[in-house]
């Protein structure tokens, strides 16, 4: 096992453990989520050994590949692993991302979700979600408007294939992101309690603020694996 991802994931762990104990709050409330993208699966099963079975990808197409290759491990990793996407996810992939993904982080139109729903109730699937609000102008961030942010939520509660299970938000580059954070807790403790299950915001240079904030699920790439 490669002795450099075991001290990092010890390391994350310690300062998740931390920053909670600071807040009194319990270290349960936070999961973490190791992002992979261009990782290599060798990689990605020894996080998975070392209890990281939370598994984010950006790209369906990765996913796919992905998934495969741990399957042919056969030593039970690919049983292990809750898959999560953190990219924007594009309507014409929604039938493959619905059949591969245990939590769908980027929902970020009706369009979207009303596809989501379709191709779910098509193979029987309840498919869990989280709403992505847009939290600057960043042309390369996608997102709801704030303005339509409650909309699409109302719409989200309202199918009978999705289930929504929170906000994702990731705060603009070079911005405090301590508002931002603020204001997704604050849409999040809008929703219906039983909604209340993940507030994810928070990567590897801010989760500690971000756990500060109210999030429930921090998305940690580099500093685990390093710079890609």
């Amino acid at each position: 096992m490669t002795q450099s991802i075991k001290d990092n994931v010890a390391g994350i762990e310690k300062r998740v453990s931390v920053a909670c104990a600071e807040l009194g709050r319990s270290r349960d409330e936070v999961t973490i989520v190791a992002v992979v993208k261009h990782q290599p699966v060798h990689m990605i099963a020894e996080a998975v050994n070392l209890g990281l079975t939370n598994i984010a990808e950006n790209y369906v197409a990765e996913a796919v590949t992905k998934q495969a290759e741990i399957t042919k491990l056969r030593d039970g990793v690919d049983e292990r692993i809750n898959w999560h996407l953190i990219g924007h996810l594009q309507r014409n992939k929604v039938r493959t991302a619905v059949s591969l993904f245990d939590l769908i982080q980027s929902v970020d139109s009706e369009k979207l979700l009303i596809e989501i729903d379709r191709e779910a109730a098509r193979i029987g699937k309840n498919q869990k979600i989280l709403i992505q609000p847009k939290l600057g102008e960043e042309a390369s961030k996608s997102g709801v408007t704030l303005n339509g942010l409650d909309s699409l939520i109302h719409i989200a509660l309202s199918l009978d294939s999705v289930k929504l299970m929170g906000i994702m938000g990731i705060p603009p580059n070079g911005e405090d992101p301590t508002p931002h954070f603020q204001t997704l807790d604050q849409y999040f403790r809008k929703l219906p309690s039983d909604c209340q299950k993940f507030l994810s915001m928070g990567m590897s240079e801010d989760f500690e603020n971000a756990i500060s904030q109210g999030a429930t699920m921090v998305r940690i790439g580099t500093s685990l694996f390093g710079r890609r």
